[in-house]
């Protein structure tokens, strides 16, 4: 894991200047995901339609240090998953350049993980995962777009699931 840090800092470090910003909201882009690991990666059907339960449904937010993983209310075959949030995790930009950054966060739990970003755009960017699991599907990648919040997050609360002001 050390190994592949030190070879990905290595390569975008060079150029630590004007990435696209990853501070924002961003939802899971079902279209593009689906597109790329079907065309691309040539995930498996099962995986796909896994992924097609909940893609679109789940949000980023990224502010000043700290994240929030959540997903709207949505259903699967008919039956619905209320709307939850993991639990808020604090993150740091370990190297960025034109192309993307990479992101050690620290969950709630205390366990670190390493991941990459890569932007296509200011308003669009992949993930990929730099650790072991790759869940049975190497290479997998999800796709999200800049939007606009679903609510405030109320940062430091049990979830940082957004609340709608009314």
């Amino acid at each position: 894991m050390n190994k592949v840090l030190t070879i990905i800092l290595l390569v975008l470090l060079p150029v630590i200047a004007s990435a696209a910003s990853l501070e924002g909201t961003w939802k899971s882009d079902e279209e593009k995901t689906l597109f790329w690991n079907s065309e691309y990666q040539k995930v498996s059907d099962e995986h796909l339609l896994k992924l097609s339960y909940i893609l679109g449904h789940h949000y980023l937010t990224y502010e000043a240090g700290k994240s929030c993983s959540y997903f709207e209310t949505f259903a699967i075959k008919g039956k619905i998953n209320e709307a939850h949030a993991l639990p808020e995790s604090s993150y740091t930009v370990a190297a960025k350049n034109d192309h993307g950054v990479v992101v050690e966060e620290t969950l709630s739990t205390g366990e670190k993980v390493i991941y990459m970003i890569v932007f296509e755009s200011n308003d669009s960017f992949y993930g990929v995962m730099l650790d072991a699991e790759n869940f049975g599907q190497p290479g997998h990648r999800e796709y999200y777009k800049r939007v606009n919040s679903i609510g405030i997050i109320t940062w430091g609360s049990s979830s940082c699931y957004p609340q709608k002001i009314t």
